[in-house]
């Protein structure tokens, strides 16, 4: 204990306190506050669809006329030259296409936010895989009731699930293989 020292005043005083006082009275608090405040809270879009470019990837314009490229999580979806591609466009469309949406985006990757999406109380994920238009991205799945919803579609032969097996071909397998014959 240093009588002098504004962190260590009570003799009683635990670690714990002295470190958290430490931490509010020096530069390094005001530096790493920041950052864990931007890590730990989703950032919430809301606005109107104006852009789906394909099943799982949308644009949208907020109140302030700014637009945001948004990813759908947990899922993914045919590409346009894959078979179901472009029905799972037309559905996602279907979907939120001029519709307002709320979305809760809880990181950014490639200018892109990764965000779960909502329509008129609809999930706009558990839907798509619901109707068979995208496919539960295992790598990137954090929800348990999406491999439920896909189960349920395979076994009823909706969307993807109706096409022939060979053509049940995942996206991100689809793309790696495209890349590889390059």
């Amino acid at each position: 204990m240093h009588p002098q020292c504004p962190y260590c005043k009570q003799e009683n005083q635990s670690r714990t306190g002295r470190l958290l006082r430490f931490l509010a009275y020096s530069k390094t608090y005001l530096t790493i506050f920041p950052f864990f405040c931007f890590m730990t809270y989703a950032v919430e879009l809301n606005g109107k669809v104006v852009g789906v470019h394909d099943g799982d990837s949308i644009t949208l314009l907020d109140a302030e006329k700014n637009q945001y490229k948004i990813r759908l999580q947990h899922i993914d979806a045919p590409e346009l030259k894959q078979p179901f591609g472009k029905k799972s466009k037309q559905t996602l469309s279907a979907l939120v296409y001029g519709k307002q949406i709320m979305t809760n985006c809880p990181k950014k990757h490639f200018k892109r936010y990764i965000c779960d999406v909502m329509v008129g109380g609809i999930d706009v994920q558990a839907e798509m895989v619901k109707r068979g238009a995208a496919w539960v991205y295992p790598k990137y799945n954090k929800r348990n009731d999406l491999p439920v919803l896909q189960g349920k579609a395979r076994r009823a032969k909706i969307g993807i699930w109706a096409l022939p097996s060979t053509n049940w071909t995942p996206p991100w397998i689809w793309r790696k293989d495209r890349k590889s014959k390059k």
